[in-house]
This record gives structure tokens, sequence and C-alpha cells, in this order.
């Protein structure tokens, strides 16, 4: 009976320290509604540089193929030393960031990988990969707002979700422009009203 008391007094232990890792987090996560508003910009910039360099280049110019990767790179890139600096700057070395910034970077590898395996086996990309990428977007969302403890990051899921099914059967003109709009709605402005929320609370 001690034995078995001592264990669930341990495990409860372990439990409040974990709920301290991801409390402690939540209240420093200024950093993401930065980023949010940074992608939700880029991705409809870059749409529209793609389109207006495709239309002098043609969409099967070497720098049109290469477009999509190097964008999303630099973005990654560009995330990482905004995360970097100003984590050092606000002390954030926390559990719930952590996770939060592996989620994503996973997300950006399984949109790498999606575009590797398309690109290699079919004869040209498919529409059908930007419907996954809002499928997964929604998936991270969803994991993203749990973490941060904003139940309203669900909605923004449930857009992204339904963004996929509009787009699986369109071609890419569409179907991109759409995604972009998404991106817009869906990281820009969550990303400002998280953004003022924070400045509120520090003010």
């Amino acid at each position: 009976m001690d034995t078995t008391q001592n264990e669930r007094e341990t495990a409860l232990e372990q439990l409040h320290t974990i709920k301290r890792f991801f409390e402690e987090g939540q209240q420093r996560m200024l950093e993401n509604g930065v980023l949010l508003m940074f992608w939700g910009l880029l991705i409809p910039l870059a749409n529209g540089a793609f389109y207006a360099l495709a239309g002098t280049l043609g969409f099967n110019h070497p720098v049109m193929i290469a477009f999509w990767p190097v964008v999303s790179g630099c973005g990654a890139v560009v995330s990482w030393i905004i995360g970097s600096r100003n984590g050092k700057r606000s002390g954030n070395n926390n559990y719930a960031l952590k996770t939060s910034a592996l989620m994503w970077t996973g997300f950006l590898a399984t949109a790498l990988g999606l575009f590797l395996v398309q690109f290699r086996n079919a004869a040209e990309m498919q529409p059908l990969f930007l419907a996954y990428i809002a499928l997964l977007l929604g998936m991270a969302y969803w994991i993203h707002g749990a973490i941060i403890q904003r139940p309203w990051l669900r909605v923004v899921s449930a857009v992204w979700w339904v963004c996929a099914i509009i787009i699986a059967g369109m071609d890419w003109f569409p179907a991109s422009t759409i995604l972009a709009a998404c991106t817009f709605l869906c990281s820009f402005i969550p990303g400002c009203i998280m953004y003022r929320s924070h400045k509120k609370r520090s003010a």
C-alpha cells in the first residue's frame, strides 16, 4: 500500500511539474504573435510575386520550381532568428516554448517532404498538394492552440480544413490564391490579436 501511495504521489508531482512548465510557456508566447504576422504577410506577398515572375519566366523555369522551397526555407530561417533573439531577450527557455517550436519545425519538414515526394513521382506538381498543406496547417494550429491555451485557434483550424476541402479540386491559380488569402486570415489577423493582447497585459 505504501509503495502504491508513493507512486501516486510521485506521479502527481510530475504532472504538476509539467503543468507548471506549460503555464510558464503560455505566459511568454509574444514571439508567436509576431511570427504569425510574419507568415501571414510573407505567403500572400510571395504568391503575388510568384505569378508575376511566372508571367515572364514561365512555370517550368528552374527559378519557378525552386521558388517556394526557397521562400519557405528563408522564412524558416528568419523565424528561427526572431524566435532565438526574443527568447534570449526575455529569458524564454521553457518546455512549452520548445514544444511549440519543435511542432512548427516538424510541420515545415513534413511540407518539404510532401513537396519532394510529389516532385519525384509526378510529371508535374499537382494542385492537390496545396490541400494537403492546408490540412497540415489545421492540425498544427489545433496543437499550437492547445499548447498556448488559445481555444479560439480551434476555429482557425476549422477554417484551414474547410479551405483544404474547397481547393482540393481546383487548378493552381485559384487554389494558391485562396490558400494565400486564408494564410492572411488565419495567420496575420490572429497574430495581431495575440500581439495586442500581450501589449495590453504588459502595459
